[in-house]
């Protein structure tokens, strides 16, 4: 067998402690970090954080910082006191620990001992009420349902970028400030979503704009990105500036993306490829930008940032098309507004393109359920559910996402990480629930005929 044949097993076979059988779990429930695990990685809580003098605060130009191109590298000035004491030699461990390599559980829970504070951290520096409104949107304040001190599902995508800068085996510390600011650009980026999209929960919590209103959603999502460049713009090393510009360039795509997205909405010409287009721009970029940065943290050959950002790239197809799925299943009370939201919205998604590229009376009940522009009745959102099926759009999705996962297994190998970091890349994406396709899935090759 190739190595990249084992890669993409073990791709597929890494989500089993995460997923039954045709459906994707919650990650299990994971022990909350603790004060010896934060402590040890050296920051200070959000409130010891917003004391700082304003002059500590101050980027490289009057404060020189480390080298994040080599993690051992002496600083040319004194240590950036709001963002990193000396790490300790357990926190070290914990970030990036010898042997065979973590499960993906236990990579999460290494991750949230260093991103928690620091996220914390930066953002105790934005002035109030933005603030306020942010430790809201985090789930750390405010009334409703507060986000599970054990959820790890949040942290999955910087997390990504903690893993991509440990390419090389050099560990995590120089990227821990780079995936914080990913996190505060992907959380600008929902809380605007939030608001076009009118959705009114996020996590089981309401949404900023449902909470404060649209103006404070909207400035408090400005001031993360911004506050996610600031906090970029203070890292040094050759490659900084490439992440900058790449992280404003995919805040670009990523926007046109969801207007695309919005407007395919309204049209009913809507081409499969305008819809994989979307998909593309928004989670391919976002996750291949968190695989760069990462790469770009760590120094990394060209090249193997350009593996990185593929793996990215098709892991976010495969992703995409997975939450389409778990979309679709049915639900024992479809009215929860949870499953069936593409359908009740008529979201033109890829897999509902594809079922209507099928033939027979099947594939024309879909077509006027989507045409009509009376709302759908649960009846009607399940019986598309079934029509979308029936007509193998869930068969199209999941030959699709068994090539790009393939796909990614090869990217993955073109990167070149050590063995033990292969193997915790390779593991982690089953925390975004790709699933397995087996002979059990029966997938239609040729044009369905749905009667």
């Amino acid at each position: 067998m190739t190595d990249t044949g084992r890669v993409a097993i073990t791709i597929r076979e890494g989500r089993n402690a995460w997923q039954g059988k045709g459906r994707c779990a919650a990650p299990a429930a994971a022990i909350p970090a603790t004060r010896q695990e934060t402590a040890a990685c050296g920051y200070r809580p959000a409130a010891a954080a917003a004391a700082i003098h304003p002059q500590e605060r101050k980027g490289p130009a009057s404060m020189p910082g480390r080298d994040l191109t080599n993690p051992r590298a002496p600083t040319d000035g004194p240590p950036m006191v709001h963002r990193r004491t000396p790490v300790k030699r357990e926190a070290l461990m914990l970030m990036s620990p010898a042997g065979p390599g973590r499960t993906p559980e236990e990579i999460l829970v290494a991750a949230r001992a260093v991103l928690d504070p620091a996220l914390r951290a930066a953002v105790g520096r934005l002035p109030e009420p933005l603030r306020g409104f942010a430790e809201f949107h985090y789930g750390w304040a405010g009334s409703g349902s507060a986000v599970p001190e054990g959820s790890l599902s949040r942290l999955r995508m910087p997390t990504l970028v903690l893993l991509s800068a440990d390419v090389n085996g050099d560990g995590w510390e120089g990227a821990v400030e780079a995936a914080a600011a990913w996190s505060l650009m992907g959380n600008h980026t929902l809380i605007h979503d939030d608001i076009m999209d009118r959705d009114s929960h996020r996590r089981g919590r309401p949404t900023l704009w449902t909470a404060f209103g649209t103006a404070a959603a909207l400035q408090t999502g400005n001031a993360l990105l911004a506050l996610a460049i600031e906090l970029l713009s203070e890292l040094s090393g050759p490659k900084i500036p490439a992440a900058i510009g790449l992280m404003g360039r995919t805040v670009q795509i990523m926007g046109a993306g969801q207007v695309a997205d919005m407007d395919l909405e309204e049209r009913t010409d809507v081409a499969l490829e305008e819809s994989m287009a979307v998909v593309e721009a928004k989670a391919c970029r976002v996750m291949s930008y968190a695989c760069e940065l990462g790469g770009l943290c760590a120094g990394a050959a060209d090249d193997q940032i350009e593996a990185l950002s593929a793996y990215g790239h098709h892991l976010g197809i495969a992703c995409q098309l997975q939450d389409d799925l778990e979309d679709l299943r049915p639900t024992a009370n479809w009215a929860d507004g949870v499953h069936g939201s593409d359908i009740r919205r008529r979201k033109k998604t890829p897999m509902l393109l594809a079922a209507l590229r099928a033939q027979g009376a099947g594939r024309d009940r879909l077509a006027d359920l989507y045409r009509s522009a009376t709302p759908l009745s649960d009846i009607q959102i399940r019986q598309a559910a079934e029509l979308v099926e029936s007509c193998g759009g869930c068969g199209w999705a999941l030959r699709t996402i068994e090539e790009h996962m393939d796909l990614a297994a090869q990217s993955l190998d073109r990167a070149r990480p050590t063995p033990r970091v292969h193997r915790e890349l390779a593991a982690f994406a089953s925390v975004f629930g790709c699933p397995v396709t087996g002979d059990d899935h029966a997938l239609p090759e040729s044009v369905p005929v749905c009667g």
